[in-house]
């Protein structure tokens, strides 16, 4: 259903991203023309709690505004880890046949 509703209607069926930011800069400016100006906010995450509290009409926050991806930075150290556990097992699989070619006599040139 999702795939319908999104996919095939929003982005009308478009793999290509130029579209898509064409489709979502549309919808945004709809949103914008129907919504009073003092009951919308437009935020940057980049901005800090200041815009949002403002408008939200609350207290600033002591503590710091979240701004990093911790997601991506799971993801960036998985495969981290699975890169450097296939480099080991590659190492491991060098000299695992390094060894049985010098077993069998080959001679090395060295």
């Amino acid at each position: 259903m999702a795939k319908t509703v999104i996919f095939d209607g929003v982005l009308k069926g478009s793999t290509d991203k130029s579209v898509w930011l064409k489709i979502f800069e549309e919808e945004k400016q709809k949103i914008i023309n129907l919504i009073p100006e003092e009951h919308l906010l437009l935020f940057d995450a980049k901005e800090g709690w200041e815009p949002l509290c403002n408008f939200l009409e609350t207290d600033i926050p002591e503590v710091p505004f979240p701004h990093s991806n911790k997601k991506q930075k799971r993801v960036n150290r998985t495969m981290i880890r699975y890169v450097i556990q296939d480099l080991f097992i590659l190492t491991v699989a060098v000299f695992v046949i390094w060894g049985i070619v010098a077993l069998i006599g080959y001679p090395f040139p060295l």
